[in-house]
């Protein structure tokens, strides 16, 4: 217990993504910039991977590995695996809705927003384009400069039309997005290959014991740009599944870490 404590402890002091501050210099060529910088994301239209993860919502540790899909326009299938047996979860959306099936209970969700699923889930406050976005390095489906500004000779932030900013630095010889913000959302990459990253990691600003997010994703097993069938985004329910609200979940999502410190938010005096 003292040692999950200590892990506890030691996770939410992790170091705040660093991004240059103040005005900067005028930087006119952020377009052709941004351009580079997001070459590779741009073209992604499917994505297929597995995704480690690891991190907290508030005072709840995050743990899992998922296995994914994504497409244009606004397909998303997640399953959240266990180490035998059904998977933990399986989110599968389409633009509009959602299901969330929990097989070890025996429960779905259905007809929920996307972003209202993601949320549940993870804290994430994103729909399924937004997700594709952040894994890529694309900071936002489809990134629009606006303005630019230099920092030293290492750093270039460009301002994009919606109100992000994706930040960007030389990496072989070439422009890559290691950095953005979005509303309350901070993303940090490393590992790019072949310009996408294979470490991506999101803090979301928030108070309290649930509202708080510092989760990293290791990206492994990617697929660019395959064709996946409609088939890949939806989910059969059996007739023995009990039909729950989402807010039921909260607090109780499966990507909780059972190793991990128990939520005080859910405690029983």
């Amino acid at each position: 217990m003292v040692c999950a404590w200590l892990a506890a402890g030691c996770a939410a002091t992790r170091p705040a993504i660093d991004l240059p501050r103040g005005d900067g210099t005028p930087y006119p060529r952020h377009a052709d910039a941004l351009a580079e910088a997001v070459n590779a994301c741009r073209g992604v239209r499917t994505m297929e991977f597995l995704l480690a993860l690891r991190g907290r919502r508030g005072e709840t540790s995050l743990r899992g590995r998922v296995r994914g899909a994504v497409a244009r326009p606004g397909s998303l299938r997640l399953e959240g695996l266990a180490p035998f047996g059904a998977p933990r979860f399986v989110l599968a959306a389409a633009p509009e809705a959602a299901t969330l099936l929990l097989p070890r209970a025996r429960q779905v969700v259905r007809d929920a927003h996307p972003r209202e699923m993601l949320y549940a889930l993870a804290g994430l406050p994103l729909a399924p384009d937004d997700l594709r976005a952040v894994l890529t390095g694309c900071v936002v489906p489809e990134p629009r400069s606006i303005a630019g500004r230099a920092y030293g000779d290492d750093w270039i932030a460009v301002d994009l039309a919606g109100g992000a900013t994706a930040f960007l630095r030389p990496i072989d010889g070439g422009l890559t997005v290691v950095a953005g913000a979005r509303g309350p959302l901070t993303v940090a990459y490393e590992g790019h290959v072949r310009g996408l990253p294979r470490r991506v990691r999101v803090l979301v600003e928030g108070a309290g014991a649930s509202a708080g997010v510092d989760l990293t994703a290791d990206l492994s097993q990617v697929s660019i740009n395959t064709t996946l069938h409609p088939e890949v985004f939806a989910v059969t329910v059996g007739a023995s599944f009990q039909a729950v609200a989402l807010e039921e979940l909260t607090g109780g999502t499966p990507l909780r870490d059972p190793a991990g410190p128990p939520d005080p938010a859910r405690s029983t005096p």
